[in-house]
């Protein structure tokens, strides 16, 4: 017989070990319908990352959560994440996220096409002076900009999304009409889309954090019968757990989103009641503890939570940390912009070095692709956030210690084969079935790992702010299952490291396609006779050099979570991609202070110098710059 959990059944994802309960009791198996156990056994083996495998088991346990909630209720207990559309945005800021990319590129692919004059080289500038707008200008713009300001001075607390959307986008949209009619729609029009989405990234940062504060702060402790409290929750639970469903509940959420439709309760909820888990005297029930630990997840600083935690781990939530995701989403716009200028110049102005960017915009669309499929495959997991929240606190109403323990195998991805491995019951070879190779493959698609899964999308579409508060609830929920159950998490950073690897990558790919991609246009059409944007190659340039440093030291901390505790089962390839993201980081700091700079400052090349047959062939203007400055 073999040892009850053999090396090769552990995994980097993240493990638990399962509760103290008798022998043979299966999480899920004293459900209504269906079991746990039996749905695990119905799907096959399926790998880790089996598309199949996530969409069916997490339906089936939303289902099955559904089904036992109101059987207790004559409504249902609706998830915190669901009652504040949190979710909802998630996979609109991605959408959102995706159609400014297109409209980015889009507008910067059309500039050459339409601005031909003399002056197209450098497609209108920054220079103040171009402003072609007199008195007339500025009184059609104060009259027209009259009632978006007084709008936005009569918003409140308790204003809804779509009136911040109102004014955001009506200002925006009239700035940017002022800009390209009475100064360029070149550079000027694609720097107030690139401020219009860093602005409105961080109002709705801001906004939905607010929200989710506030439904957390009204959430109900589920109580028994006898006791103080009302219920509030919803008829019906309207999680969905799919990215694109169908037409009409994709407007449904849009509208959620927006406040056009508001949720409604029932109240006195408890009185109508017609069976409860009634709790020991002194055990905190599992809506409490949620509440403290996203309460103590928003506020760091202080002490919410009666279990142990560790605050040096989770991050500060101060506005100055949606700063890094701007810088983020400015590198990420700005590539899109300067691949679409250089590809609309080459096919609609003169095709001189045409090949260049055909080639940049083909590595692109690929990034792109990669960035898209990224996005959405995580999202996919983490608009699942809901069930394992369903099912945690459905373990406060149901009556049966089967059913308790249940949800609770549930909401931690548990299964009977896992919990009798686990439990120390030896199986012998020949004995193995699909059931039991399921242990394997079980155990991801718990409370904590797809709060991961959230930060993680939230952080790759450089939404910083919501994603640090999303990390620091991913610790919280960690903390709170260890502190009020025997389960015990492992593998908490090398999970992380799972959901952040590609889009760490992603990025730093992105901020070193930037600097090469600068150099090669501010190097190919800026001969001496020219003016060069040296504010603009400034800016891209520091801008690149600072998120490379922040991409860096974000891969740096898996070298002190992961591999110096050794706490992960792929120590050979977190070690490798930090010297992957490491090598960005060189490449990138070659271009900048070695090119970029060199172009700014009309210096000679430091590679090869000018006399270099490359040199001429790759930055011909750059190179007569500093010839004709020698002179």
């Amino acid at each position: 017989p073999l040892p009850a959990c053999p090396a090769a059944c552990e995994r980097a994802a993240m493990v638990v070990s399962p509760p103290t309960s008798p022998k043979g009791n299966s999480g899920g198996s004293m459900f209504a319908s269906g079991n746990s156990s039996g749905r695990a056994g119905s799907l096959g083996v399926y790998g880790e990352n089996d598309e199949g495998y996530r969409t069916a088991t997490l339906k089936q346990r939303w289902e099955d959560a559904t089904k036992i909630t109101m059987s207790y209720f004559q409504g249902d207990i609706v998830p915190i994440t669901t009652k504040s559309n949190i979710l909802r945005v998630q996979k609109f800021s991605v959408i959102y996220s995706i159609v400014m990319t297109c409209l980015v590129f889009g507008h910067a692919f059309v500039v050459p096409a339409t601005m031909s004059d003399a002056d197209a080289q450098n497609y209108g500038g920054f220079r103040p002076g171009a402003w072609q707008g007199g008195v007339g200008s500025y009184i059609i713009m104060s009259i027209l900009m009259i009632v978006p300001c007084i709008r936005f001075c009569m918003l409140g607390s308790e204003a809804q999304f779509y009136e911040y959307v109102l004014v955001l986008g009506t200002t925006e949209i009239l700035i940017y009409i002022f800009v390209s009619v009475w100064w360029s729609h070149g550079m000027p029009a694609l720097a107030v889309l690139f401020i219009s989405n860093a602005i409105n990234m961080i109002v709705s940062q801001l906004f939905w954090k607010n929200k989710f504060g506030k439904s957390v702060s009204a959430f109900k402790e589920i109580v028994r019968p006898g006791d103080d409290g009302n219920f509030d929750y919803q008829h019906v639970d309207t999680t969905q757990t799919s990215s694109f469903p169908s037409f009409n509940q994709l407007m449904m959420e849009w509208r959620k989103i927006m406040g056009f439709k508001k949720t409604k309760t029932l109240p006195d909820m408890y009185d109508e009641r017609c069976g409860v888990f009634s709790l020991k005297k002194g055990q905190m029930s599992h809506s409490k503890s949620m509440t403290l630990a996203y309460q103590q997840a928003m506020d760091p600083s202080q002490q919410s939570v009666p279990w142990r935690h560790s605050p040096g781990e989770m991050h500060s939530l101060s506005v100055i940390g949606t700063l890094d995701g701007v810088l983020q989403t400015f590198v990420s716009n700005a590539l899109y912009a300067l691949v679409g200028l250089w590809l609309g110049r080459e096919l609609c102005v003169q095709w001189q070095y045409g090949w260049y960017a055909v080639g940049a915009a083909s590595a692109l669309a690929i990034l792109f692709g990669v960035s898209v499929y990224n996005a959405f495959t995580w999202l996919e997991d983490g608009l699942c956030v809901a069930v394992a929240e369903k099912e945690w606190l459905a373990h406060d109403i149901v009556a049966h210690a089967g059913q308790r323990e249940g949800m609770l195998y549930d909401s931690l991805d548990m299964t009977a084969q896992q919990q009798q491995w686990m439990l120390g019951e030896a199986l012998p070879v020949f004995a193995w079935t699909a059931k039991d190779l399921e242990f394997m493959q079980h155990g991801h698609l718990n409370l904590v790992t797809l709060w991961l899964s959230v930060a993680g999308v939230a952080c790759f579409i450089g939404e910083s702010h919501l994603a640090k508060l999303w990390w620091n609830i991913a610790h919280q929920c960690k903390c709170m299952v260890e502190g009020s159950t025997s389960f015990e998490f492992r593998y908490f950073y090398d999970a992380k490291w799972r959901v952040m690897r590609c889009g760490t990558v992603i990025r730093s790919m992105e901020i070193l396609m930037l600097s090469v991609i600068s150099t090669m246009y501010f190097g190919r059409y800026y001969m001496s006779d020219t003016w060069l944007p040296v504010p603009v190659l400034a800016c891209i340039g520091a801008s690149c050099f600072v998120a490379g440093v922040l991409k860096m030291l974000e891969a740096m901390q898996f070298v002190f979570s992961i591999l110096a505790n050794k706490s992960t089962m792929r120590s050979t390839y977190v070690s490798e991609w930090v010297a992957a993201i490491a090598m960005i980081f060189v490449l990138i700091n070659l271009s900048v202070w070695l090119y970029m700079l060199p172009i700014m400052k009309s210096w000679n090349l430091p590679i090869g110098t000018c006399h270099n047959w490359f040199n001429l062939e790759v930055f011909p203007s750059a190179c007569d710059r500093f010839y004709h400055a020698a002179q």
